[in-house]
């Protein structure tokens, strides 16, 4: 948000409640329908309390940088979150289904994590996109690039992801045991 600030540049961060729980309903899909639900219904409510952390830091951030335009897309923004969903679907159909993702259960999950560099072009036709994120989405930027060819000139800051307990395994990609939650 500070650097779209200081560019005056439109600002969308996404939060991936409803990438998450498309992930988690694909993998639950053989449960027991009502331990199912259940989960689904306990992962929801945690899943929004965590993005309500979020909305609440980004009201607070808004009060000191002022970017061009700025949203924050999550699950409850129906309105966004739709529109979203509609602007992409033209350049997901130019790939197979395999080049999101080959892990089963993935693939819709993956298309949200591509397609999210891109907000800012489905939103407001911003055509110049600056993504600046951590390293580990290097490869969704990479992607997002590549269905949108020449309708996009995408660039990315990456920075280092934090290392593990272990000092060897990013955050992201360490064991359990290894992780440091907050």
């Amino acid at each position: 948000m500070e650097i779209a600030d200081v560019l005056d540049a439109s600002f969308v961060f996404p939060i991936p409640d409803a990438s998450y729980k498309k992930y988690i309903a694909s993998i639950s899909t053989g449960m027991d329908p009502s331990v199912r639900s259940k989960m689904l219904e306990a992962f929801t409510v945690e899943a929004h309390r965590i993005a309500d952390l979020y909305l609440a830091l980004f009201d607070r951030l808004r009060k000191l940088y002022t970017p061009r335009r700025s949203l924050v897309l999550h699950e409850r923004d129906d309105v966004s979150l739709r529109l979203f969903y509609e602007k992409r679907e033209k350049y997901l159909r130019r790939q197979p289904l395999k080049y999101f993702s080959t892990k089963t259960g993935k693939e819709e999950s993956v298309k949200d994590y591509i397609t999210f560099v891109a907000a800012p072009y489905y939103f407001w036709g911003t055509r110049n996109l600056l993504q600046v994120d951590s390293i580990d989405e290097a490869d969704c930027a990479r992607k997002c690039a590549k269905i949108h060819g020449k309708e996009i000139a995408s660039r990315s800051i990456l920075f280092p992801e934090m290392l593990s307990e272990n000092g060897v395994d990013t955050m992201f990609n360490a064991k359990r045991e290894h992780k440091i939650y907050v």
